[in-house]
């Protein structure tokens, strides 16, 4: 039997129910989310304590881009058609397009940033953008951009009580660790 390792103590945003985040506890094995849900563990589970941190999936880069962090003077001249996109019920995907050519921006909490002060965007839509809409956009819709049952284990653990704390602050990275496939990286 795999080992499975159990996130615990800890508020989680799912990327299915809007931003609000839950406290629950999340247990992976092999690579993948068995399930989100309350009191996981079994006997032989890895415990890992996230101290009440913030729980999300993890940010994804899709290179499609409603801002650009370029040096395109002009480009911000013409704002994207957001509220008709809203209107047409269609979902808005965020990404940082970081180039050397274009765009000196690498930071999706940056890019998250500028489509709420810009955009007016929504902290919700924001998060949206570079979660579950991120994934859609690269038709993985279906593996990763949330915390649910079969799912890559792809999420992040934020020195961060809410998700309007990753949007709202900039020059900081609240980054606690990484989860990429189940397997820990920190910072």
């Amino acid at each position: 039997m795999t080992q499975r390792r159990n996130w615990t103590n800890a508020l989680i945003v799912t990327g299915a129910n809007g931003t609000a985040p839950e406290p629950l506890e999340v247990a992976v094995a092999s690579g993948r989310i068995v399930v989100p849900g309350r009191d996981l563990g079994r006997p032989g589970d890895e415990i890992i304590d996230c101290d009440g941190r913030l729980v999300t999936p993890a940010f994804i880069d899709c290179h499609i881009h409603l801002v650009h962090g370029g040096d395109r003077a002009r480009e911000l001249t013409r704002m994207p058609p957001v509220q008709k996109l809203r209107e047409a019920k269609l979902p808005i995907a965020l990404a940082t397009d970081c180039n050397p050519g274009t765009s000196p921006i690498s930071s999706l909490l940056l890019t998250m940033n500028m489509a709420a002060v810009l955009f007016r965007m929504t902290v919700r839509e924001c998060f949206e953008g570079v979660t579950v809409n991120a994934a859609r956009a690269l038709g993985l819709g279906d593996v990763t951009g949330q915390i649910a049952p079969g799912f890559s284990a792809d999420f992040a653990v934020w020195n961060a009580q809410s998700v309007a704390q990753l949007v709202n602050r900039v020059g900081v990275n609240p980054l606690h660790s990484r989860i990429f496939k189940g397997t820990i990286y920190n910072g």
